[in-house]
């Protein structure tokens, strides 16, 4: 039994004998090959010796395929000149017969062979991905029986440290730098059969995400207006983010920003008095996202309270669409003139009452919020 783990061209050595004293002269060994093994031609050698041995060095390519390749090999002598002690005696053009005397007997021998293919890794090699993401990979080779071991280098830019292990790679890589960043896994590949380890490689991409900062405007907590918006800011390093995606509730807006760097985000539309939030998602040229979440809360500059008969505060909202009910849900007014606070020509009961708002805003969206007045005389 006789194995080669065939990583590269590779070779075995066969020794062939003659133990009669005389040479042996115009050998011709022909081989003969059973199973899956590779064809190999026919050795014609000079002169073997006498009582000697004499070895044979038969070659075979790499075997770049996927399976292994396993059978027999005969080696059989086609003819040769054998002479003994004896010039007299003289064995010519003959086959399948020992060295001297009978050739009735045959020699022939037989050697059980197994090429393994070249050792490698088969799935893919090279991968690409954004910082702060887990590059995941379990190696394949072309047989089994293959026992993986892996190394990883320091690499400037990657926050990880040097790094090792068996079998599958998972880790979480971030690059801290502004560009790409190349890293690269040196595999091991052992097995029983093989007396030399096979090295491969794979390599992934380490695409960066840099940080992103979110700021708002007017302040937390301010009194506003109708028409003036709260301003997110985004802010990115110069000419790396190309677009801006904003979650405002349930409202998804895309946003190109070739420039890069800061971009402001108006919203017009929010909670009156509660914390508000928004989502902006930053993508850079590379296709990867950093995503950051800003708060804030603010109320509407909206009067609760009018004074019907008294000099000044006498209407509610005039020039805004508002309806005025009563605490029963009867519609009292609807207009723009503002509320005077009477229903068909009189005073309404001191207390409180609702009323909705419709505004449309400087975006083209319709406002529409629900507040509480109180009568007072």
């Amino acid at each position: 039994e006789y194995s080669i783990c065939n990583t590269m061209a590779d070779s075995i050595r066969i020794k062939i004998s003659n133990s009669k004293p005389g040479n042996a002269t115009n050998v011709l060994i022909e081989f003969k090959n059973e199973g899956s093994l590779p064809v190999v031609g026919s050795i014609n050698l000079p002169v073997i010796r006498g009582n000697a041995d004499t070895t044979l060095v038969i070659g075979f390519n790499k075997n770049n395929g996927s399976k292994e390749q396993k059978g027999k090999i005969k080696a059989e002598i086609i003819s040769c000149d054998q002479k003994d002690s004896n010039p007299q005696t003289v064995y010519g053009s003959w086959k399948n017969s020992n060295w001297a005397g009978n050739p009735s007997q045959a020699d022939e021998d037989v050697l059980n062979l197994s090429i393994y293919p070249n050792l490698r890794l088969m799935n893919k090699l090279q991968d690409t991905i954004c910082s702060e993401e887990t590059f995941i990979y379990t190696p394949q080779s072309n047989i089994g029986g293959v026992v993986f071991s892996w190394e990883r280098a320091s690499v400037y830019g990657i926050d990880e440290t040097y790094n090792t292990g068996v079998g599958a790679i998972n880790e979480r890589l971030t690059n801290i730098d502004n560009m790409p960043v190349t890293v690269q896994y040196v595999y091991t590949l052992t097995t029983d059969f093989c007396p030399t380890p096979v090295t491969d490689t794979v390599t992934v991409v380490v695409l960066p995400k840099l940080p992103l900062t979110l700021t708002h405007y007017p302040t937390d907590g301010s009194i506003i207006t109708f028409g003036t918006p709260i301003t997110i800011v985004s802010n990115t390093t110069p000419n790396i983010y190309v677009k801006y995606r904003y979650s405002v509730g349930n409202t998804l807006i895309y946003k190109d920003d070739p420039d890069g760097g800061e971009y402001e985000y108006k919203i017009f539309e929010f909670n009156d008095g509660e914390f508000n939030t928004v989502q902006v998602t930053a993508i850079n040229e590379y296709g990867c996202e950093v995503t950051g979440t800003e708060i804030f809360r603010a109320s509407y500059n909206l009067p609760n309270l009018i004074t019907p008969n008294e000099n000044t505060n006498k209407r509610l909202l005039k020039n805004y669409d508002i309806q005025v009910f009563n605490r029963w849900g009867s519609e009292l007014y609807h207009g723009k003139d503002g509320w005077d606070g009477t229903y068909r020509g009189s005073l309404v009961p001191a207390g409180t009452y609702l009323y909705i708002l419709k505004y449309k805003q400087p975006n083209g969206n319709v406002l529409i919020m629900k507040h509480s007045v109180f009568v007072k005389y």
